[in-house]
């Protein structure tokens, strides 16, 4: 990995980001101490890839904790149950 200064990242940026998109990775340093590292930006390749590039999503904190929920769901009763025996309670009174 190469290093550069700052300074010809700031006269320079076409031909330091051309590097970069060519695929190579550069440290920039200022006053001798990395500061920054550029590396070739990867291609999203799933939807959800391109989702999180842009930030509109973002991976779970606890992806176990789904499959639970899932499983607590299935244990209550249907909706359409619970609304058809509302509906019947109100047409009996």
């Amino acid at each position: 990995m190469e290093t550069i200064p700052l300074g010809e990242l700031n006269h320079h940026p076409s031909k330091v980001t051309a590097r970069v998109r060519a695929g190579e990775t550069l440290v920039v340093t200022e006053h001798g101490k990395p500061v920054i590292r550029m590396s070739p930006a990867e291609e999203p390749t799933s939807a959800l890839d391109q989702l999180m590039a842009t930030g509109q999503v973002r991976r779970a904190v606890n992806p176990g904790a789904l499959p639970e929920l899932i499983s607590d769901l299935a244990e209550l009763p249907s909706l359409s149950d619970a609304l058809i025996a509302e509906r019947d309670r109100e047409r009996t009174r």
